[in-house]
């Protein structure tokens, strides 16, 4: 997370530094320098301050106290330019549980990316950091995705990506339809089995 263990694993040619809460402008340069991938996230420190003191985590009073410097470092690396992948490090720790990566979203937002930047940083960054850009990341023919659908505008309001999901494709099937969006697509799906 500090500059010194980020300085160490860059020059030595990982791919990725998680979290990078206590980077600096120098750490920041390294990364780019050497192609390396920021996963922030920031959602965890979010999580920690939030739901830490009910779990009796003794670092949330800390984490609280060094909220606003760790946004400000990370809108340096957005600033500066530093390649940025989603992760939320979901289910690292008790207080940040799974189901609220997209909170990763709007935090990226609030260190000064555009809902679409940070949108990017999820699908095709984390597939290019992954090295699976050939397979994920975009919708095309031929790559897999699993979509969401959003009641709303998220490029208006990225915390649409968290609340506003009304609908879910996973693997080709629908998973999760509450406006009956794809009821038309279901009812194709089931003619063509009923012909086969």
């Amino acid at each position: 997370m500090g500059v010194e263990g980020i300085k160490n694993v860059v020059l030595s040619g990982v791919d990725t530094v998680e979290h990078g809460w206590y980077m600096d402008e120098s750490s920041c340069h390294l990364m780019i320098e050497h192609g390396t991938t920021l996963v922030g996230t920031l959602s965890n420190v979010v999580a920690i301050i939030h739901n830490g003191p009910d779990l009796f985590m003794p670092w949330a009073s800390m984490m609280a106290a060094d909220e606003a410097a760790v946004f400000e470092r990370h809108k340096m690396a957005v600033e500066l330019g530093v390649t940025i992948a989603m992760g939320s490090d979901c289910g690292g720790n008790e207080s940040h549980r799974h189901g609220q990566n997209a909170l990763e979203l709007e935090c990226y937002v609030r260190c000064g990316m555009s809902p679409t930047q940070a949108i990017t940083s999820a699908t095709m960054g984390g597939a290019a950091v992954m090295r699976m850009s050939d397979a994920i990341g975009t919708i095309e023919p031929g790559k897999l995705a699993d979509l969401v659908v959003i009641d709303g505008d998220p490029l208006s309001d990225i915390s649409l990506a968290r609340t506003g999901v009304v609908g879910v494709v996973q693997d080709g099937r629908v998973i999760r339809d509450d406006l009956g969006l794809m009821d038309e697509l279901r009812a194709e799906r089931r003619g063509a089995a009923a012909l086969a």
